[in-house]
Formats: C-alpha cells, structure tokens, sequence
C-alpha cells in the first residue's frame, strides 16, 4: 500500500497533528503491514468529514484523489476488528484529555456562570450551546459595538442569558468563521 501522508502544511494534517504518538502510546496498537494504526485511524477521520454517501463511495473517491490505495474488502473488515475499536476508543480518550487541559487555560466562556448549565462547541460557523432550555418564546439582543459604532440583532430562546453575553456568544461566533474563511476552510478537505 502507497499512501501520501498528511503534511502540517494541510488544514488535515494540522488537525490531526495532536494524534502524534498517541497511537503509539496506546495498549492496543499493533505492527500491522497493510494498514497500519495510525494510518486507520487517519482514514477514520478523513471518512467521518467525507461528504460520501457511503463507504465504498468514500474509498473510491480516496482511490481516485491518489492519497490512499486500500482494499475495500480490507477496509470494511478493520472494521469489525475489537482491538481496533479499543485502539479507537484509547486514542480517542486521549485527545479529549489533552484538548480538555489545553482548551480549559483558554476558554473564553469560563467565566460567565450564566452558561455553567451547558456546553459550549466551537464549531464549522459558529459556537453552538447544548443545553436544556424550557422556554420556547424567543428575544432579541441589540448590541452596538463600542469600537466601530455598528449595531447588531440577535435572535435567541436564551432568555435568562444576559443580552451582553448573547451578544458575545455571537461575536465570537462570527470571529471563528471570518478566521475560517481567512485560512481558505474548505468543506471537501
């Protein structure tokens, strides 16, 4: 099997890079010729933000873009491997353990009680609040920006949130996509 391995250059290859030596830190790893750990989980990834509708889909679209050469028979099969599963499950604990400690020095929501009762995901457009909220009436949040004097709206069902920190939930939001959009995101990566 040939496979071009993903550079720190790539937005894959940066996010993958906390992956480093974690698989061959864990219990489970093994020394397999054909489709190494590290190179499985990859290609779990890489399969997880496919856009394919399916996994022989997936892999020919992998076959095609010239980045991995793997048998499907022996992709589906790796699947079904229990050692595998731990392997993924070890290494997946891990990087939250380790995104938990670094992110906890810099969470800019740490601070705010308010929103102690939910969790709080920077995401592909935005910072998404998981949370019970019983209120279904809805509010909005005008906030003019002391600095550029421009005034914004927001709609939100948050209505014990105090409308300030709405208002920067949604900035920061909004900061995540224009620094998106400024790296090139692409959806197809």
């Amino acid at each position: 099997m040939t496979t071009k391995a993903p550079t720190s250059k790539t937005v894959f290859g940066k996010w993958i890079q906390p992956l480093a030596g974690m698989v061959q830190q864990s219990h489970y790893k093994r020394n397999c010729k054909v489709l190494p750990d590290q190179k499985w989980i990859e290609t779990g990834l890489l399969r997880v933000l496919s856009q394919e509708p399916s996994g022989r889909a997936f892999l020919q679209k992998l076959f095609d873009s010239g980045s991995s050469v793997i048998k499907r028979s022996h992709f589906f099969e790796t699947l079904k491997s229990n050692r595998r599963l731990k392997l993924c499950q070890e290494v997946g604990l891990s990087v939250y353990e380790k995104t938990k400690i670094t992110n906890r020095q810099a969470d800019p929501f740490d601070r705010f009680p308010a929103l102690d009762e939910y969790d709080i995901y920077a995401g592909v457009s935005r910072y998404e609040l998981v949370g019970c909220s019983a209120g279904v009436s809805l509010s909005r949040v005008t906030f003019k920006c002391p600095l550029s004097g421009r005034r914004y709206v927001f709609i939100t069902n948050l209505t014990h949130i105090p409308p300030g920190l709405i208002a920067y939930l949604y900035k920061t939001g909004t900061d995540c996509l224009s620094l998106q959009n400024e790296m090139g995101y692409r959806k197809d990566i």
